[in-house]
């Protein structure tokens, strides 16, 4: 009897909609301290954040620093079965952007450099886009040379989106971070 009413309230809780590498909303400070032990990681003044910069022996499927986080925001009334008010919110952001460290050879360029440093957004759209089908394109927009473009996945009040990134605007797009985002 025990053992079915664990069984079925295990069954019933709500799993992550979004997940990659491994990683989802769910996860936590230990969780990351865990899979990451010669990582380094931060506490910072908010007590709430928390910064992991991968160490090199453990970078996996691209992710080179993670930042975990609590905080009061408003919510985008576009989320399904959210209404907009101030709220605390949790996020995983994955950076996808290796550190210069990491290079084995020193770009020439700042061209250059974001080729090395960054994957192609295409390569992770498709791996996003396979597993959870066709996501809302957001309006692009310009900062100091880059033309950013997010791409989003909801679900169930939690959200997952990929930021890219073009050089003025042309040539290839990288992508810079996934991050998912729920209330609490």
């Amino acid at each position: 009897m025990l053992f079915t009413l664990l069984f079925s309230s295990w069954a019933w809780a709500e799993k992550p909609a979004f997940e990659y590498a491994g990683l989802n909303i769910d996860t936590a400070e230990y969780d990351l301290r865990k899979r990451y032990p010669k990582s380094t990681f931060q506490i910072t003044s908010e007590a709430k954040s928390y910064y992991v910069w991968v160490d090199k022996s453990e970078v996996n499927s691209g992710i080179y620093a993670i930042h975990l986080y609590r905080r009061q925001a408003y919510w985008s009334k576009e989320v399904e079965s959210v209404k907009p008010a101030l709220a605390e919110f949790k996020w995983l952001r994955l950076s996808l952007e290796k550190p210069y460290e990491f290079l084995g050879v020193k770009p020439k360029t700042w061209k250059d450099e974001n080729y090395a440093r960054n994957p192609s957004c295409k390569s992770i759209l498709m791996v996003l886009s396979k597993k959870y089908g066709r996501p809302l394109v957001g309006d692009k927009n310009s900062e100091e040379g880059l033309e950013n473009q997010g791409y989003t996945w909801s679900s169930g009040g939690e959200n997952m989106v990929l930021n890219c990134f073009t050089l003025g605007g042309k040539g290839r797009s990288f992508a810079a971070d996934i991050t998912l985002s729920k209330p609490v």
